[in-house]
């Protein structure tokens, strides 16, 4: 799913991450049917990390859909993606969740 709106009503809707202080954990599902995360989330993380440089991190997932959340709980709806990827995706993010927070908030 590609974007089609002009670059005014794009730039409109976009939240300016370059003006963001702090590291950033992003998280997105290349299957996602809701909007195109991946895509969409990439552009302001390339924003962001052209501007400050730190530790911040875009995580994709192959197959993964919009859901990707806390694993083990049953999604409110689970009708994008691979179940596997799905589950896999919100394993792996949850971890590194994990991780994020302790390095950013424990310092």
């Amino acid at each position: 799913m590609m974007v089609n709106l002009p670059r005014i009503v794009i730039s409109n809707l976009t939240i300016p991450l370059e003006r963001m202080n702090g590291e950033l954990l992003m998280i997105s599902g290349l299957a996602d049917e809701s909007w195109n995360s991946a895509y969409l989330s990439e552009q302001g993380f390339k924003r962001k990390t052209t501007f400050r440089k730190d530790a911040s991190k875009h995580l994709i997932y192959d197959g993964a859909g919009h859901y990707i959340g806390i694993p083990y709980l049953r999604a409110v709806s689970s009708d994008q993606g691979n179940q596997q990827a799905l589950a896999q995706a919100s394993v792996e993010s949850w971890k590194e969740t994990i991780r994020f927070f302790k390095r950013v908030l424990c310092k």
